[in-house]
């Protein structure tokens, strides 16, 4: 797998597990944008794997969802 296939996989795979994490906890995009700090344009773009988020935002987000950052990325 090369570089650009693998970062796919990996975005796909974030966006999916945070829509689903934010679902189960009730939440909406707008409500999770906002109790992380996160643009809500740039959390619908990391739902739709097209998002590029660095520790940081996974942390908030993470936090905001009730969760642990790696729980994110976890397949």
């Amino acid at each position: 797998m090369d570089l650009a296939s693998a970062l796919h996989s990996v975005r796909t795979r974030l966006g999916r597990n945070v829509r689903a994490t934010r679902i189960e906890a009730g939440l909406t995009q707008e409500e999770l944008a906002l109790r992380s700090g996160v643009a809500p344009a740039l959390l619908v773009q990391l739902e739709n794997g097209c998002g590029n988020p660095d520790f940081t935002m996974l942390a908030a987000l993470a936090k905001a969802i009730g969760r642990e950052a790696f729980e994110l990325l976890d397949a």
